[in-house]
């Protein structure tokens, strides 16, 4: 194939890109740009675009030619290291949507811009020599003054690690103009920050959106991955009914795929259970970084107060490497018998188990061992857990949403309660990926990444994982080792996965009894299809199908006006009710009102989910008649966990039970309360 080349411009060809609209958003459906001619079927773009996403000026582009002899773009085959970022100045702003002069204040930081009329958008091109740092400031600046927002288009890793400081930032401006020309024009030294949004990544409809956005998006062949291969992973998944939550793949920095089966969404943080430990893990990391603790220290050296009478020898020798590799001596997890034998200290009670093992020998996953961590963490720092973490680690990195789950005293366990969005787990998984750093920030000593992802002890088939593949592969410091890379791992399928070698990270929450086949999807589906990436069709069809991603409410029929009263029988184990709770179905507006006594109400919708939030957090409940029984299923929507509700119309009896039983407490009441404190028996 010849590219032939147009009149208008000498040497340049228009290639089209056809756009699929998002919440209304971009307002056209193709966007034409002029190219020059590389090679039979790719051609350098010449100018940059306003609506395509995923590309820049000077990216190399293959096309194939329509019917009619229009080019249309199919994918990039070399980005060209320049970012595009989308900036609509407001029209009730300083600038009153004036467009010409965005490009005027981003003249000083060597960048250049064009301007649509009809739609009020400057397009920013974004050199590689360009101070990104000084750019990125300029563009929140502009946001918290109220002159624009902005949307990144196209931006890569080397955007992400740019940071300017606000100092730095005004140094850098004072050194070009004593005051912005806005500023002059417009004397907006006193104007209220607080008043306006924030700029944001993400796709055309987050360009007014309030969503808090950590990493930046691209198409997957963008960033080289296969969006066949994310399909062929979603496939296997669902041929395999496992029940995830959320799945979110980023390559080199730039999430490349994301989807939420609902009722679950992106902006609702979940339950890590384990996964915690990791994050534990890099407190420990700080603590020792600031020099107030080394591995080499001894819990009762550290926790005086907390050491029995009675200690052994070999409690008295457990060290903070021995709590960091599980390698304590306890034959089994000793949590369940620290807290029978102590139940007002952990501590205490972890030291009174029995050591079966020498300290050192043996790899056995127990769960308190992190929780003893815990409090030599705040011990040693004077902080609260959450708060470290929150000055440290999430704070910086954006992260203003992390609750945790405690017990009684208002401690977090520390080996579990950590709740995070999928995409706070994925930032989390890219500051590991980059050895600590966030941006241009330190934000974890890079030996300690290295430190704490390197195996430290052998595993073995009787540990967590059942002998399967991934969990025989070492463990480190809070992290498991994996075929690929490494991983923090919570119960139920919480996953943080990376993979240095390949720039990747996958981020999972989920419903699943094991880990290992979801692993095994990522490591044959996934991994296979990095280094390239298919055609813009197939990209827009995953995307799609990643909007579409749900799972199935109740099935069965609304028999609208149809009411019911019954009794719970509680018989089996775990029941999440208590027995002889009086049950009652009420429909109303289309779906149904469930009344358990005096403890609390929510609603179910037919097809559909509706949200409530009875004692202070949320459940989200679906339902329908089947024949003569009514079946409902309640997610604990920030948790794994839901309740399917059963309730025989003709016997009037009702009977509840767990997809899977939390791991603190079987009776849902707890888990619904805010604040959220699910063990308020232990301390």
């Amino acid at each position: 194939m010849k590219l032939s080349v147009a009149d208008d411009r000498a040497g340049l060809v228009k290639v089209f890109f056809h756009l699929r609209a998002e919440d209304g958003w971009p307002p056209v459906g193709t966007e034409s740009l002029w190219a020059r001619p590389v090679s039979a079927d790719v051609v350098e773009l010449d100018n940059t675009p306003f609506f395509a996403r995923g590309v820049s000026c000077g990216d190399h582009v293959r096309v194939v030619p329509e019917d009619d002899g229009t080019l249309t773009a199919v994918d990039v085959v070399e980005w060209s290291q320049r970012c595009t970022v989308r900036v609509v100045p407001f029209r009730a702003g300083p600038l009153r949507g004036d467009r010409q002069r965005v490009p005027d204040e981003f003249a000083t930081v060597g960048v250049s811009g064009e301007g649509i009329e009809q739609y009020s958008i400057v397009a920013l091109d974004i050199p590689p020599t360009a101070n990104l740092a000084a750019v990125k400031r300029l563009l929140r600046d502009g946001v918290e003054r109220g002159w624009w927002d902005y949307e990144e288009s196209n931006v890569g890793e080397a955007w992400a690690d740019a940071v300017q400081t606000r100092a730095e930032h005004r140094r850098a401006v004072d050194e070009e103009s004593p005051r912005s020309s806005i500023d002059q024009r417009n004397g907006l030294q006193g104007l209220d920050r607080n008043s306006v949004g924030r700029g944001r990544a993400g796709g055309y409809g987050a360009l007014m959106s309030d969503a808090r956005v950590l990493l930046p998006r691209v198409a997957p062949a963008v960033a080289g991955v296969s969006s066949r291969a994310v399909g062929e992973l979603l496939d296997r998944l669902e041929r395999q009914e496992l029940e995830c939550h959320s799945l979110m793949v980023v390559r080199r920095g730039r999430v490349v795929a994301e989807g939420w089966w609902t009722p679950f969404s992106a902006g609702r943080p979940h339950l890590l259970y384990s996964l915690t430990k990791s994050f534990t893990a890099v407190a420990v990391g700080l603590a020792i970084a600031d020099g107030v603790l080394s591995l080499d220290d001894r819990v009762v050296d550290v926790l005086p107060e907390h050491v029995p009478a009675d200690v052994s020898q070999q409690g008295r020798r457990v060290t903070v490497h021995h709590l960091l590799s599980m390698t304590s001596g306890h034959g089994t997890d000793s949590l369940g018998e620290a807290w029978e034998l102590e139940p007002g200290d952990l501590v205490k009670g972890f030291l009174r188990v029995p050591f079966t093992e020498a300290e050192g020998s043996t790899h056995v996953y127990d769960n308190a061992t992190t929780g003893v961590l815990a409090r030599m963490v705040e011990r040693v720092t004077g902080r609260g857990l959450p708060e470290l973490l929150d000055e440290r680690l999430f704070g910086p990195m954006g992260v203003d949403h992390a609750e945790w789950d405690r017990v009684a005293g208002g401690a977090a366990f520390g080996f579990h309660g950590l709740h995070l969005t999928t995409e706070a787990v994925a930032a989390f998984g890219e500051v590991l990926r980059r050895e600590g750093r966030w941006g241009e920030r330190q934000l974890v000593p890079r030996d300690w990444v290295r430190l704490a992802t390197r195996e430290h002890v052998e595993t073995r088939a009787a540990e967590v994982g059942g002998g399967e593949a991934d969990s025989l592969r070492g463990y480190g410091y809070q992290f498991w080792l994996s075929q690929h890379g490494y991983r923090g791992e919570g119960n139920n399928g919480q996953m943080c996965v990376v993979v240095p070698e390949h720039g990747l990270v996958v981020a999972v929450t989920a419903a699943v009894n094991s880990t290992q086949p979801v692993l095994d999807a990522v490591w044959e589906c996934l991994l296979p299809g990095l280094g390239h990436g298919d055609s813009a069709r197939d990209d827009e069809a995953l995307a799609e199908r990643l909007r579409r991603l749900s799972l199935a409410p109740v099935r069965g029929a609304a028999a609208r006006g149809r009411s019911v009263e019954a009794k719970l029988d509680a018989a089996a184990a775990n029941s999440p009710l208590a027995d002889g709770t009086r049950v009652n179905v009420d429909p109303v507006g289309g779906g149904w009102r469930l009344r358990f006594g005096s403890s609390f109400t929510v609603e179910a919708g037919h097809g559909e989910w509706r949200e409530s939030s009875p004692l202070g957090r949320p459940i989200v409940a679906t339902g329908a008649w089947q024949g003569d029984t009514f079946v409902a299923d309640l997610y604990v929507v920030t948790t794994p966990h839901r309740v399917r509700l059963v309730v025989d119309a003709e016997a009037r009896v009702a009977v509840a039970s767990w997809n899977t039983v939390p791991l603190t407490t079987p009776d849902l009441i707890v888990h619904l309360r805010s604040p959220l404190m699910t063990r308020p028996d232990v301390a």
